[in-house]
């Protein structure tokens, strides 16, 4: 079985609002529906949850109403713990499951790229979209310029197979390892390679206000 886990806990201090930026709306629809409505929509998911803050599952609750089989998860201080909560959720676990971890910022995903990442993951034990990096890129450490064609901008969603990353997060939660920037970072580090893929389709991140200014161009 597949499952899609959807991250909404962040607090947006980058964008220095009091709503998170997930809560806002554009063309009258929460920022978070819209990768969810793209999840819901590909039918190939058993279950999707949603991890977030509890202040906002009324919020939640009223704009996912008409869907099923959505599960509310309350959410961590840290992205790290909102993911372990989630991965608890689950507790009959088999070898055919995959779980799809995603960040509610990024609102472009297409089911074609989530059909890509679920094939490559039940062959690599994971998968993990990226881009190339196109500018020019200088190390001040080293003072040297990098080999940007070993450079990889890593992307969410990210996908495994179930019982491996939870293990990944359980020795990390055990070792008291908090040093993650996301979650292929944890595979790597306690289960096996990446296995990444090359995503070619527009992913933007919202982290900042201009960037909802440049939504405008994709939606």
């Amino acid at each position: 079985m597949n499952y899609f886990v959807l991250l909404c806990g962040g607090s947006g201090k980058r964008m220095n609002i009091v709503t998170p930026k997930q809560y806002l709306k554009y063309k009258d629809m929460y920022i978070f529906m819209y990768p969810l409505l793209t999840a819901i929509k590909s039918k190939l998911f058993k279950k999707i949850l949603i991890v977030a803050n509890e202040n906002y599952f009324s919020l939640i609750k009223d704009a996912t109403k008409k869907y099923k089989n959505i599960e509310l998860i309350k959410g961590g201080k840290t992205r790290q713990e909102s993911v372990f909560n989630a991965l608890n959720y689950f507790d009959d676990i088999n070898d055919k499951d995959y779980i799809m971890i995603h960040d509610s910022a990024r609102i472009f995903i297409k089911t074609e790229l989530l059909k890509l990442l679920i094939d490559s993951a039940k062959k690599g034990r994971n998968s993990i979209p990226f881009k190339y990096e196109k500018n020019a890129l200088f190390d001040s450490k080293s003072n040297q310029y990098l080999d940007r064609e070993s450079i990889k901008i890593i992307e969410t969603p990210q996908t495994f197979k179930l019982s491996e990353i939870k293990m990944a997060h359980t020795l990390a939660k055990k070792e008291k390892y908090v040093n993650v920037l996301d979650d292929g970072c944890l595979f790597l580090k306690y289960i096996a390679p990446l296995n990444f893929v090359e995503n070619k389709q527009y992913n933007l991140k919202i982290t900042t206000l201009e960037d909802i200014k440049e939504i405008e161009k994709y939606l």
